[in-house]
């Protein structure tokens, strides 16, 4: 005997259908009850599926009327199925496997840490931690606390042990975030781990074995600051063994930045329990053509906005509150246009500007909005002024 249901949405609109099957036969083929705990059991299917990206990119094969099939893909936390982006999901195959030390490169905002999230859940890792350490929050002293643990009285207020982000990594992964921003005697200290796999916490003569993998993520042009003297050379070559290199949103094409924005159209419509039918045509146009300096955690906080205020049933040109939006037109004619041909430090100076005029100057939204930690924006404004 077989059970056969359709497994729906909180809309009522068909994902699938669920197929049971049974070969005994008589007393132990499917009764009413059977019925009663498939049915429970769709229900509680249908969550699931609606809290993973699944659901996105099976939405999205409905609005572009093309079969998509998410499970085939190993990445599927990550929306978006670019030319681009397969080319960095080829070297996530690649290096997985591994233990081998990956720095992950890309503008602020283009995803690296989900990208060494990737690398870990498909290691023989991905039953082991995975820890992050953000090198743009904390100051030297902290930093080096925060990596290697202290003992107790190791400094006034230390009043008992406490084990740092490499003990706590155990045989786990070691995300370094923002590597770049590391200064320099902190860097000396990181070294060591890479040549001799081993430390002493604060405090500390007792050597610990280091037997995590270490990844590292940076915005940063090393070579420059190699050659400044601002990040050590021998340290460089330590972490850059293999690279990943993340494009930029803009030049992942139309269908990947509007899969983002229809996968946290479909997130923020939930959590806001607002009900919207997807974007207008000019609102999909500018989303397009839009430069996105702040990549997409600026998409992710425009879509949000603009699902809290819309007015009607789909999102409109009007709602979307991009710092630059009057500047929306086509990218290409953006790139080469002779008024943008400048530095990049002056186009970062002129955006940071325009969004910390947008605030109101208040310094912690316009770090959460360009995705950076306080500390590297107090030290930009410092820069520019």
């Amino acid at each position: 005997s077989q059970l056969c249901a359709p497994l729906r949405d909180h809309k009522g609109e068909m994902l699938g259908v669920i197929q049971v099957l049974n070969k005994k036969e008589g007393k132990e083929s499917f009764n009413e009850e059977d019925e009663q705990f498939l049915e429970a059991l769709l229900g509680q299917l249908s969550i699931l599926i609606e809290n993973t990206t699944l659901y996105q990119q099976i939405q999205e094969g409905k609005r572009r009327k093309k079969k998509i099939f998410p499970l085939q893909s190993r990445y599927n936390q990550i929306v978006g199925h670019s030319p681009q982006m397969q080319q960095v999901f080829n070297m996530i195959e690649k290096v997985a496997p591994t233990s081998v030390t990956v720095l992950i490169r890309g503008e602020t905002g283009t995803g690296k840490e989900m990208i060494a999230r990737a690398i870990h859940l498909n290691s023989p890792r991905k039953n082991e931690p995975f820890v992050k350490v953000d090198c743009t929050t904390l100051p030297e002293s902290l930093l080096e606390n925060e990596l290697f643990g202290h003992e107790k009285g190791a400094y006034t207020g230390a009043t008992s042990p406490m084990p740092g982000k490499l003990e706590a990594a155990g045989k786990g992964t070691l995300f370094i975030d923002e590597i770049g921003e590391m200064p320099l005697p902190m860097q000396g200290k990181l070294l060591r781990i890479f040549q001799d796999r081993c430390y002493e916490p604060l405090g500390s003569t007792q050597t610990k074995k280091v037997e995590a993998r270490i990844l590292a993520a940076t915005h940063r042009n090393l070579e420059e600051m190699v050659q400044k003297g601002k990040f050590r050379q021998d340290l460089y070559y330590r972490i850059k063994v293999a690279e990943i290199h993340l494009p930029p949103l803009r030049q992942r094409g139309r269908e990947h930045i509007l899969a983002l924005a229809y996968h946290f159209l479909d997130k923020y419509a939930k959590k806001h329990n607002r009900c919207l039918e997807g974007f207008s045509a000019a609102a999909e146009e500018a989303l397009v053509q839009y430069y996105w300096p702040g990549n997409v955690r600026e998409l992710e906080n425009c879509i949000e906005s603009a699902v809290i205020f819309a007015e009607k049933k789909k999102i409109d040109f009007e709602d979307l509150s991009m710092p630059l939006k009057e500047h929306v037109h086509r990218r290409k004619s953006f790139e080469i246009s002779p008024e943008v041909c400048k530095p990049l430090e002056d186009i970062e100076k002129e955006y940071i500007q325009k969004v910390l005029e947008m605030v109101g100057w208040n310094k912690k939204k316009a770090a959460e909005i360009l995705n950076i930690g306080r500390n590297t924006l107090y030290r930009k404004i410092e820069e520019y002024q």
